[in-house]
């Protein structure tokens, strides 16, 4: 997925997308189960990925999330974005949110934290099974 010129370039744990990509082909081919992957969009000149990266992908066996600034996506929701990753689990909700990175959004979508514990989440929409995801 290319957004506004920034193209995936990494795969946790950080090698390049073209270091990856045989490995990961193999995989979907032999189908075999990915329990978690990370796809980032990171410059050149990063230091952190956590924190440096213009687009982060996660897919886990319990969410699908798409991290962009809010430089890329302004507050215009792409409801072809929302059902290319609706596809790829089973969803019974969904969210939009914001929030700064510092606060690590990856693990409000885990749920790892209390909701009470960020203080720069706003909900945006919410989305649930019978909005038309797919």
């Amino acid at each position: 997925m290319n957004m506004r010129g920034n193209c995936p370039n990494y795969l946790a744990p950080l090698n390049t997308l073209k270091r990856s990509e045989k490995r990961i082909r193999a995989a979907f081919r032999n189908k075999e189960s990915i329990e978690h992957m990370s796809v980032y969009s990171l410059p050149q000149n990063f230091s952190q990925a956590v924190f440096d990266y213009n687009i982060l992908t996660i897919r886990s066996d319990y969410y699908v999330m798409l991290i962009v600034g809010s430089d890329i996506f302004q507050d215009k929701v792409d409801e072809e974005i929302i059902n290319s990753l609706a596809e790829h689990i089973e969803a019974t909700r969904g969210e939009i949110f914001s929030m700064d990175k510092s606060e690590v959004p990856p693990f409000y979508a885990s749920k790892k934290d209390s909701v009470d514990d960020y203080k720069t989440l706003k909900i945006i929409r919410e989305i649930n099974v019978k909005d038309s995801i797919k």
